[in-house]
């Protein structure tokens, strides 16, 4: 019975082999997973530095301005206007990597 006892826990006291596997695998999954997760902007087209970093992208922002303002789609157009850009790139879906992009003239 004593051999038993000895092979699941080491009588040193060291953790079994298994929980710092089961650790490292636990650890890898989720980085993996907040890999995936990270906004991937297209080179060349402007964005939002600070949307790029967060998880949520975006959306905080559009939704302040959509309740101070009334209007997400003129939310869009000041963004075309702050980025003086006829293209630009929007993080709306939150916890996808793909920007959706938006193309508008504000010549007019």
């Amino acid at each position: 019975m004593a051999q038993k006892l000895d092979a699941v826990m080491p009588a040193s006291g060291a953790l079994p082999l298994t929980v710092p596997v089961v650790l490292a695998i636990v650890v890898a999954a989720l980085f993996a997973f907040y890999r995936s997760i990270q906004k991937k902007p297209l080179p060349g087209i402007p964005y939002n530095k600070e949307a790029a970093g967060t998880i949520f992208g975006d959306i905080p922002a559009l939704l302040a301005y959509k309740k101070q303002h009334g209007s997400g789609r003129r939310w869009m157009l000041t963004q075309l206007k702050k980025h003086n850009s006829v293209l630009v790139q929007l993080f709306l879906k939150p916890m996808s990597s793909a920007p959706a992009v938006i193309l508008g003239d504000v010549g007019t």
